[in-house]
């Protein structure tokens, strides 16, 4: 502040005083500086991409591309900045063009694992699962311990049917962190689907015990309830699912909890 009252139109203080309001959470304020300097030096990169952070963090993904347009724009080899472009992307639902981005991005940075995950993600969203599989299999290859990869990898194979595989992958996220209530859910589902109920009310439990939000945990046990003929315990468990925001337990419910 002291350098821009002896110069109003020095951008790299209003850039510094538009880095530190948006690691205060002052987005609105940190967008109004941010333009100002922009508007005096509209070639400066760094402005673009420090404002497209700030629409990003306020939910303004539109202008967060736009302004990731501008720097590809003004520096077009800058590999850096396709990996956060190709993040906004997926925030957009543009898998395609993400994919497209993350490549960019990847064939200069070819063990980025986060960026090779995304990819993944991404692929996925468009329905090419094999390509997703390589691409979290590559992620594994470089950091065997990931729980991301692993949890995708676990759910790639529960889409196959081959079960025995997932809970393998889904073993493996436990080994590193086992408290982690996905990892207890999609167990318990791939137990469930071999008719090992026993296995899966054990995990759809753990799923909770960790996680009391976890509505997918609460359906499914609920399901499995029902099946194990303990109805007023399994309606109290599909409401809390649906209450959590899981809408496939109004016609469980509705068949089950009248």
């Amino acid at each position: 502040k002291t350098i821009l009252k002896d110069e109003p139109n020095n951008v790299d203080a209003m850039r510094l005083l538009g880095i530190l309001a948006t690691k205060g959470g002052k987005y609105k304020i940190a967008e109004q500086i941010l333009a100002k300097a922009i508007k005096i030096a509209p070639s400066y990169s760094l402005l673009w991409r420090n404002i497209s952070l700030v629409y990003r963090l306020s939910g303004q993904l539109e202008k967060a591309q736009k302004s990731m347009d501008n720097i590809l724009a003004l520096d077009p080899k800058n590999a850096s900045v396709w990996a956060d472009y190709g993040t906004i992307l997926i925030m957009l639902a543009k898998y395609k063009e993400a994919i497209v981005a993350y490549n960019e991005y990847i064939d200069t940075k070819p063990k980025d694992i986060k960026s090779i995950y995304n990819r993944g993600r991404a692929y996925e969203q468009i329905g090419d699962l094999e390509s997703a599989r390589k691409d979290f299999t590559r992620v594994l290859d470089i950091d065997i311990n990931n729980l991301n990869a692993s949890l995708s990898m676990g759910q790639y194979w529960y889409g196959k049917k081959d079960y025995n595989k997932a809970i393998a992958f889904f073993d493996k996220v436990l080994e590193v962190d086992g408290r982690e209530s996905m990892a207890y859910l999609l167990k318990g589902r791939s137990l469930h689907q071999k008719a090992d109920f026993k296995g899966a009310r054990a995990n759809y439990d753990l799923a909770i015990d960790f996680d009391k939000r976890n509505a997918e945990a609460f359906l499914y046990r609920g399901a499995l309830k029902i099946v194990q003929n303990q109805k007023r315990s399994a309606c109290n468990d599909l409401n809390r699912a649906l209450a959590l925001g899981a809408e496939d337990a109004k016609a469980a419910i509705a068949r089950h909890c009248k």
